[in-house]
């Protein structure tokens, strides 16, 4: 990749026309098929949030508790930030399909 141009450099993604590096993992460009993004949320995270959140309702509306208002604060809080899908970005290569980037600051522009 030294004497390659480079095309795309942004933190741990660096692109040449003949060479794509994701943090330590190299990839040939002419061995890529495509490229697309996959956003996913994680329901086992979201519906435990649920959960705490429910929970705590009930042992603060049973007895007034801030145990209660604690474990309601911290399932709702959690509930929202699981909202926000993780975005994986995918390659199809000859191998199979790899991820071989993963953020929750995806941009679309």
């Amino acid at each position: 990749m030294r004497n390659d141009e480079i095309v795309f450099r942004s933190n741990k993604i660096v692109i040449s026309k003949t060479l794509a590096k994701f943090g330590s993992k190299s990839y040939p460009i002419n061995g890529i098929g495509s490229v697309y993004i996959d956003g996913k949320r994680s329901i086992v995270f979201l519906l435990l949030w649920i959960a705490v959140a429910i929970y705590g309702l009930l042992i603060l509306v049973g007895s007034r508790n801030l145990v209660g208002a604690g474990l309601l604060a911290i399932g709702a809080g959690m509930f929202v930030f699981s909202l926000k899908p993780d975005f994986e970005l995918m390659i199809k290569t000859a191998s199979g399909d790899q991820q071989v980037f993963k953020t929750r600051n995806w941009q679309k522009k």
